[in-house]
């Protein structure tokens, strides 16, 4: 399973189909790109693109989001605190380990990411 996919599915199981469809709409609005593409390619982007589209909502979401992908898919070695750490850090070692662990959560959610 795909990084993308996989993210898009924890965004579902959290907000719905129709909730998530709007999120996707907005975040794709305010990035110019394909939220998850920009979540890939540059995490702390797509925070900013977050707080953007939901304010001071953004971090509880991102709080959830993060507690829901370290605490169901067992990572090991990290915790919610440091995996919203590391999606906000803009430094590349930062950003490879963030998503190293997308990759093996989506691995041990349906398969082999690309």
């Amino acid at each position: 399973m795909s990084v993308k996919i996989f993210f898009r599915g924890v965004i579902r199981s959290l907000l719905g189909e129709s909730g998530s469809k709007v999120l996707e709409f907005h975040m794709t609005r305010i990035l110019k790109a394909d939220p998850y593409d920009v979540l890939y390619d540059d995490p702390k982007a797509f925070c900013d693109g977050l707080r953007i589209f939901l304010g001071s909502g953004a971090d509880a979401l991102l709080k959830v989001l993060a507690k829901n992908i370290v605490k169901e898919h067992s990572l090991k070695g990290v915790d919610p605190e440091e995996f919203l750490k590391l999606m906000e850090d803009r430094r590349k070692d930062s950003r490879d380990r963030f998503i190293n662990l997308l990759v093996e959560a989506a691995c041990g959610s349906g398969g082999p990411a690309p």
